[in-house]
C-alpha cells in the first residue's frame, strides 16, 4: 500500500470516527435530555412534598452513595434478595469473559488486590486463550474444509469457490447460532425486551464489544440471567 492509500485510508477512518460521534450524538442526546429534565422534576417534586422532614441536603447525599454503589453492581432496589456480584458463578463468568475481551455485566472490582490480580490475570491468560481460540479454529474448519471440498466435487463447483462457499456457510452459521436463535430466545423470556433490545444484545455481545448496558435476567429470571452468561463464554 502506497502512502497515498494509507493517507486516504487513514483520512476515511477520522471520518468514520466524526460521522459515527455526529450520528450518537444526534440520536442520544434528545433522549438524555429528556430523561434528565423527568429526573429533575420528580426531585423537586420529592422535595416539596417531603420539605418539614427532609433536612437540606440530605437527598442528595443519600442519591449520591445509592448511585456510587451502583457504579460497582450493587444495587439499592431489592438488594437484600438480588443476586450477587461475587458468588461462584458470577465470579467465573467475570474471569471467562476477561480473558475472552467480552468485558460484560455490571461487576466491578472492588479491592486493590483483586484489582492487582486482575492486571496479572488477564496479562498472561490473554495470551493463552489467543492460543487456543487459534487452535479451536484450525480444529473446527478442517472437518468443514473436507466437507465442503467433498460437496465441490459432488456438485461440480470450481475449487476456486470453495473458500467463498466456506466463509458464507460460516457467517450463515455463527449469526443463525449465535445472533438469530438467543435473539428470539431473549425476546420470548425477557420481560420488557423488544426485538431490537435483544438484537442489540446478541451483537454486541458476539462481537466483543459488551458494553454492559442491558443485561438480561438479572432480577426477575436468575435463570435466564445464567443461560445468558453460558451464551457469551461460548461467543
Amino acid at each position: 500500500m502506497g502512502p497515498g492509500a494509507r493517507f486516504w485510508l487513514l483520512l476515511a477512518c477520522y471520518l468514520a470516527f466524526v460521522l459515527g460521534s455526529a450520528v450518537f450524538m444526534a440520536t442520544e442526546r434528545p433522549p438524555e435530555r429528556r430523561l434528565r429534565e423527568e429526573l429533575l422534576g420528580h426531585l423537586a417534586a420529592f422535595q416539596v412534598d417531603h420539605r418539614g422532614c427532609l433536612p437540606p441536603g440530605r437527598l442528595e447525599g443519600l442519591l449520591g452513595a445509592v448511585l456510587q454503589a451502583q457504579d460497582y453492581g450493587v444495587s439499592a432496589l431489592g438488594n437484600v434478595t438480588g443476586p450477587e456480584n461475587w458468588d461462584l458463578a458470577s465470579a467465573l463468568f467475570f474471569a471467562v469473559s476477561l480473558l475472552t475481551t467480552t468485558g460484560y455485566g455490571h461487576a466491578a472490582l472492588l479491592s486493590d488486590s483483586g484489582k492487582a490480580f486482575c492486571v496479572g490475570f488477564a496479562g498472561l491468560g490473554l495470551p493463552m486463550s489467543l492460543v487456543l481460540a487459534a487452535a479451536l479454529r484450525q480444529r473446527l474448519l478442517r472437518p468443514l474444509r473436507r466437507l465442503l471440498s467433498r460437496m465441490a466435487a459432488r456438485c461440480g463447483l470450481a475449487p476456486a469457490r470453495v473458500p467463498w462457499l466456506q466463509a458464507a456457510l460460516l457467517g450463515l452459521t455463527v449469526a443463525t447460532v449465535f445472533v438469530l436463535i438467543p435473539t428470539l430466545v431473549l425476546w420470548g423470556q425477557e420481560a420488557g425486551a423488544s426485538p431490537m433490545d435483544a438484537f442489540y444484545f446478541c451483537f454486541m455481545s458476539l462481537s466483543t464489544i459488551g458494553l454492559g448496558d442491558f443485561v438480561p435476567g438479572r432480577e426477575r429470571h436468575p435463570a435466564l440471567y445464567w443461560l445468558s452468561q453460558l451464551a457469551l463464554i461460548g461467543e
